[in-house]
């Protein structure tokens, strides 16, 4: 016997009725078992000192084991895993002997709860008791795994099944079933029903029922109707109350509207069955998990009103009815939750209370996550207190709601002393909870407390999850510290815990807004070789890093990737990042299209997104496009800027259309927007295309009357419009007022001075030039070369022009085609034929692509001396490179290979059916290419030419 204990005055009263015959012990052990089948723990927990005191007074053997054993089963039955595991550790306080249905009820216990570990760990410990294994352990331990989602962990304890010599029973097979049904895999639920029929068993109502429920959660109400047929054809009563709950529970989950089902609802009155708690509770539950909150409080109602708030006496088979009512409304409260509706949900409860339906712990945690979701949480505190105040035990999931809230609004003592809660609650906290007070930390910018809390985890015999290292990594991240941020992100990999694309963006958003781009760019590399699927969000993040980094093409390979995988930008500025990367790009089109589904997704473009459009179409030279997206800014109530108008004017520029410049810019002035540098530079940049020299320059100095510095721009697009104009001593000269008025010209600037030497036939100069922006320490490039090299050609110094190439290759500069074809044309123009072949050779090897007039003008160089040979070797080569000849060329070798050679090669290659006035390949139909290029004796060549089928350029 358990040794004695002190005992209140009321209870040995209550004794001593009982010895005096008025409350037999039977009666209190029928009474403690019937709450123990409810799974009533507090109602056991009142009962058991009375049949304790009894035992004690007891003369002969009393069945101590049986008793605690009850009040564990009633744990059992509720799940309470908490109270299971510190009332077996009573039972050993007490000297109770336990036995192997001791372990199978924590088992249970663990199966009701959820918890597949804490399963597995009782079971080992009843081997370890010296308890043989039975099929019920067994069973209880695949229950475990099929409540937490795990059909494969569940599977491997089947086998273990035999693998200790036992045979598995139809329950075994119909929990499998449930553990797939549970993932809504019906494939799954249907091969294990299989295997059970094949093991000769009998499916139960339950089997047939979980397959129903795969297909229910697999979104097919169709194959979870088939599934009741069957079970009717397998002999079973699909015509009671329970039956059609499951079937129109299973309809309600798997998405099928209201009117199916009423329809549902129909079928079941006429068959004569009366819709019951058993229906309306399973409705409202499958409504409340498929999202649909307004719906469920609907049927809520309807059970409110047909059962009189679950005070009906009608009996339900299983729970009674005020349980049943009690379970509704906490998951309709929950489904507001979910939702982010607090009022609703609080609403719900007021309504729910005020027809007598009694409010669980289920609905107060329902509403307390609810005001956690909406950040109130203040308002989430108090409904903790009403709970506390009804006699209700929180659990767990309760107090972790309330860190994440007090999480959420930065508020981390608050949440940590609701963290030490649930251990004063004699519950162990979970990694979630830690990670709740990591967030905490990290939302409060304190990144060493959050790293503080994750090592707590480990010796608590707690494993870092994702979310763990997602917190600290983000921690970091928003403290600035990258560098550990990375650390621990490369620690994670260590641990084994592969990061998921919201770890990796945590880190990449804190590199982007430490200015960090390179970095985030690399980052953005290692995601991608770790086969990270990206969120909507990382591509939003990937494109406006990638443009910030100076990588185009990289932002609009992620925009493409992002249309391949179909991936829907998930906010307004997502897609404004799409429109401009797809207008940075200089596609116009795309990025009108992305506007148009910005729209068509209910968001209202952006000034930004209009913006960029604008400029889209003023890089393309499309004026007339940017001035009709300038008016749909205007319709759409946005004032355009200074930069809009600034895409029109490029537009005008590009165009050459100088008088609609003006025009606009006067506009702007009008509309009382203030120009700024770049739209004096646009105006500047349309007279530069004109070669209006004196307009260029009376537009600049309009910048100092609204005081505005020009920029180098500016001064370069000056300097521009001399050159075109032919006034190389003006540009010269802008160029030196550049200088010394410290504005620092670049390469543009220089570039720009050199080529307007060149087009003005002074060589010396353009090549002062070069060395001068060489002296101020400016590096050229392959333009400032080529411009150089081409006022030597121009002026027939090829000699100086080769050693200006050589002199460029030295620089580590890879000249251009410009470079080399002015080259080539002057190596030929002097009757240096070979040379001029050999530097069409070294262009082709340095991967440049000639095009045809640069074989041309060899070729035709070929033919005094004549060099047949190598006017021939030039023409493969040309025809190789998918060039054709035009007329001129034809003639051209004609001449030179003579008739015969050139009869034999027109056989072979049919270049001359190719032949034409333009220089790429021919965009004739077939039949009117000529078979010569030339009339002979006033008759065409008879019969259509071959063409010569070659991919274009």
């Amino acid at each position: 016997a358990p040794p004695p204990r002190a005992r209140p005055r009321a209870a040995r009263a209550g004794v001593r009725q009982a010895h005096g015959g008025q409350l037999e012990p039977r009666r209190l052990w029928e009474e403690l078992d019937a709450l123990a089948e409810n799974g009533d723990v507090d109602g056991a927990l009142r009962l058991f000192p009375e049949l304790q005191e009894f035992g004690r007074h007891s003369e002969g053997k009393f069945p101590w084991t049986m008793l605690y054993n009850t009040v564990l089963k009633a744990m059992a039955n509720r799940g309470d895993l908490a109270g299971a595991t510190t009332w077996f550790d009573r039972m050993q306080q007490d000297g109770i002997r336990v036995n192997d249905k001791t372990f199978g009820k924590l088992i249970e216990t663990s199966a009701r709860g959820g918890s597949a570990a804490q399963a597995v760990a009782w079971h080992d410990k009843m081997l370890a008791a010296g308890f043989p294994p039975t099929v019920v352990c067994f069973n209880a331990v695949l229950e475990a795994h099929a409540r937490s989602g795990q059909a494969d962990l569940a599977v491997a304890w089947f086998s273990r099944i035999r693998e200790a010599g036992l045979e598995p029973g139809a329950i075994s097979f119909s929990t499998l079933i449930k553990a797939y049904a549970e993932l809504g895999l019906p494939e799954g639920a249907e091969e294990w029903f299989g295997r059970m029929e094949a093991a000769r068993l009998e499916p139960s109502m339950e089997a047939y029922k979980f397959l129903v429920k795969a297909y229910a959660l697999a979104k097919q109400p169709e194959k979870a109707a088939a599934a009741y047929r069957r079970m009717s054809q397998a002999g079973f009563d699909v015509g009671d109350e329970a039956a059609y709950a499951d079937t129109i529970s299973a309809a309600a989950f798997a998405g099928l509207p209201r009117d199916s089902l009423e329809e549902w609802r129909g079928r079941m009155e006429r068959s004569g069955v009366q819709p019951g708690p058993k229906l309306f509770a399973s409705v409202v539950d499958a409504l409340a998990k498929a999202g649909r909150p307004d719906e469920a409080a609907e049927w809520l109602r309807r059970m409110v009103a047909t059962l009189g708030g679950g005070s009906s006496s009608s009996a339900a088979k299983g729970e009674p009815p005020a349980l049943l009512a009690e379970k509704a409304l906490g998951s309709a409260i929950s489904a507001f939750a979910q939702a982010g509706r607090a009022d609703d949900a609080a609403a719900l409860l007021a309504q729910g209370e005020a027809a007598g339906v009694g409010a669980g712990s289920v609905a107060f945690a329902g509403l307390i996550n609810a005001c956690a979701k909406a950040g109130r949480a203040e308002e989430a505190a108090e409904w903790l207190g009403r709970l506390e105040e009804r006699g209700l035990r929180p659990d767990a999931v309760v107090f972790v709601s309330l860190i994440d809230a007090f999480a959420q609004a930065g508020r981390p003592e608050e949440a940590v002393a609701y963290f030490h809660r649930i251990e004063d609650a004699g519950l162990r906290p979970s990694v979630f909870a830690y990670n709740c007070v990591m967030n905490a930390h990290a939302q409060a910018g304190q990144p060493e407390e959050a790293l503080r809390w994750f090592q707590r985890m480990a010796p608590a015999s707690l494993k870092p999850d994702l979310v763990s290292y997602s917190v600290l990594i983000g921690a970091f991240a928003k403290d600035g510290q990258v560098d550990r941020a990375a650390e621990w992100l490369g620690e994670m990999e260590h641990a084994g815990v592969a990061p998921s694309a919201g770890v990796y963006g945590s880190a990449i958003a804190a590199l982007a807004t430490a200015g960090r781009y390179r970095d985030a760019l690399e980052w953005l590399g290692k995601m991608e070789a770790a086969k990270v699927k990206p969120t909507p969000a990382i591509y939003t993040l990937a494109m406006d890093v990638s443009s910030k980094a100076g990588q185009p093409k990289q932002a609009l390979r992620w925009v493409q990737d992002m249309e391949r995988d179909r991936v829907q930008p998930v906010s307004a500025g997502a897609y404004v990042n799409v429109i401009k990367t797809y207008s940075q790009a200089g596609n116009a089109d795309r990025a009108v299209e992305w506007l148009e589904a910005m729209q068509a997704a209910g968001h209202s473009p952006s000034r930004a997104a209009y913006g960029s459009i604008i400029d889209a179409f003023g890089k393309a030279g499309k004026p007339d496009e940017a001035a009709d997206w300038l008016m749909r800014m205007e319709s759409a109530g946005h004032k355009p800027e200074a930069i809009a108008y600034t895409g029109v004017l490029a537009a005008c520029a590009r165009a050459g259309q100088t008088e609609q410049v003006v025009a606009w810019f006067d506009k702007m002035l009008r509309a009382g927007v203030t120009p700024g540098i770049v739209s004096f530079g646009s105006v500047i940049n349309a007279c530069a295309k004109a070669a209006q020299v004196d307009e260029a320059v009376r537009w600049f100095d309009r910048m100092g009357d609204h005081r505005l510095m020009p920029d180098a721009i500016c001064w370069t697009s000056v300097i521009n419009a001399c050159a075109k104009g032919g006034r190389a001593e003006e540009a010269a000269m802008w160029l030196g007022e550049m200088e010394a008025a410290t504005m620092n010209p670049d390469v543009v600037s220089y570039t720009t001075a050199i080529n307007a030497c060149a087009t003005a036939g002074r060589p010396e100069e353009a090549a002062m030039w070069l060395q001068q922006m060489q002296a101020v320490r400016i590096a050229p490039n392959a333009r400032s070369y080529s411009s150089v090299i081409q006022s030597f050609t121009r002026a027939g110094r090829v000699d100086d022009a080769i050693d200006c190439l050589e002199a460029c290759e030295d620089a580590g500069i890879r000249p251009n085609e410009a470079a080399y074809a002015r080259i080539i044309s002057g190596c030929a123009k002097a009757g240096r034929t070979l040379e001029a072949a050999a530097w069409l050779d070294q262009m082709v090897e340095a991967g440049l692509r000639p095009n045809a007039p640069v074989f041309s003008n060899v070729i035709a160089a070929c033919r005094d001396p004549p060099n047949p040979d190598l006017a021939e070797r030039l023409l493969r080569r040309m025809l190789g490179l998918g060039l054709a000849p035009n007329d001129f060329l034809v003639g051209t070798l004609r001449r030179t290979l003579g008739y015969q050679r050139f009869g034999r090669l027109e056989a072979e290659l049919q270049f001359a059916a190719l032949a034409g006035p333009n220089r790429g390949l021919p965009q004739r139909p077939p039949e009117s290419h000529r078979a010569h290029s030339r009339r002979r004796g006033g008759q065409l060549a008879s019969g259509p030419a071959k063409t010569l089928e070659r991919a274009p350029p």
